[in-house]
């Protein structure tokens, strides 16, 4: 697989994640419809969370511990996200941790990538050891389809919300994410449309796979 082949591979994957699995305009939650709203329950009866047997497959695809937490959502947690009265702590603890990243390490696994289990091997989450696998692209260097977009996740105890780009046109990046604000819903895999102009240097950042480390021979 050449550099070219697997940034085609992650967009790709991205977009049949966003076709099979993102949440639209009039979907409801329902146990039968396994479009991913991870703060809304699917069934009351059961807490069963909506699309949660697919977010747990993005978990565990993605090498992250927390996968069984994705198939059920307590009465009080979605209570929590409906009047947004949490903190990403105990969220992280009680619940789900926000999954923009496990998603775009998901996709990008799935892809044919060659890259160790969560949390993402890069230069702007050290201390993890072994080889990085990602590095931040150069700022004044326009991104490509297959890079991984980070918003506030250079400074410590940021947002740190994950995305990954999948086409350019002019200004405008556009992106497939995970964990993102829909029109009505929150905790979605969304298209997205950023301005590159709007990304602020020393908090926002792309992240580009060191390829010669995890191409697949």
């Amino acid at each position: 697989m050449t550099e070219a082949e697997a940034r085609r591979m992650i967009a790709g994957r991205a977009r049949l994640e966003l076709e099979l699995f993102g949440w639209r305009a009039g979907d409801t939650p329902s146990p039968k419809n396994q479009r991913i709203a991870s703060r809304l329950c699917a069934d009351a009866g059961t807490r069963a969370r909506q699309g949660g047997a697919h977010l747990a497959q993005i978990f565990s695809g993605a090498g992250h511990p927390a996968a069984s937490k994705c198939l059920r959502i307590s009465e009080a947690w979605e209570l929590n996200y409906r009047q947004g009265e949490f903190s990403r702590s105990r969220q992280e603890t009680e619940d789900v941790p926000d999954w923009s990243g496990i998603f775009a390490l998901y996709v990008c696994r799935g892809a044919g990538l060659r890259l160790s289990p969560w949390p993402l091997r890069s230069d702007i989450h050290p201390g993890l050891g072994g080889p990085l696998e990602w590095r931040m692209a150069p700022p004044a260097e326009q991104p490509l389809p297959g890079d991984i977009g980070v918003i506030d996740g250079i400074r410590a105890g940021g947002l740190s919300h994950h995305f990954i780009v999948v086409s350019l046109d002019g200004q405008d990046i556009r992106t497939i994410e995970g964990n993102a604000q829909g029109e009505a819903v929150a905790g979605v895999i969304a298209a997205t449309v950023r301005r590159k102009i709007q990304l602020r240097r020393g908090r926002d950042c792309f992240l580009r796979a060191v390829w010669e480390t995890v191409l697949p021979a």
